[in-house]
């Protein structure tokens, strides 16, 4: 009876630890904070500019300047070495996809791979950059 209870407990706290990082009031990690810059490369060949600013897991600003869009990403999922995103367009959204979730691999404290998934559209990334922070 001991061991079930103990188990169970150790059930809950592995719960509790993956909301704690993956839930409401998630933080990232510093490596990812700061301006980041670079060019996504859709699967049809088209290439834009993005421009990142991250301050905080609540305060993550996008922009596409060629495109005209931009807005924010929210956090889904966090490790030490990626994070997964989900944008909000808040301007342009006639010229962008909305709904766009991103996952973010650290190559570096000032490199990382972006993949755009527009889940809706496809399962695979429908574009990709390399984003290297100023």
């Amino acid at each position: 009876m001991r061991l079930k209870n103990t188990l169970k407990m150790l059930v809950l706290l592995a719960c509790f630890s993956f909301t704690l990082n993956n839930g409401p009031g998630k933080s990232i990690p510093e490596w990812f904070k700061g301006h980041w810059t670079g060019t996504g490369n859709q699967v049809d060949g088209q290439k834009w500019d993005i421009d990142l600013t991250v301050k905080s897991a609540s305060k993550m600003k996008i922009n596409y300047p060629g495109l005209g869009c931009g807005g924010s990403w929210s956090v889904i999922e966090v490790s030490d070495n990626y994070i997964y995103l989900k944008e909000t367009l808040k301007k342009g959204s006639d010229k962008c996809d909305q709904g766009v979730e991103i996952r973010i691999d650290r190559i570096s404290d000032s490199q990382a791979t972006a993949s755009f998934f527009l889940l809706s559209y496809s399962e695979t990334a429908v574009a990709t950059a390399v984003l290297k922070k100023d």
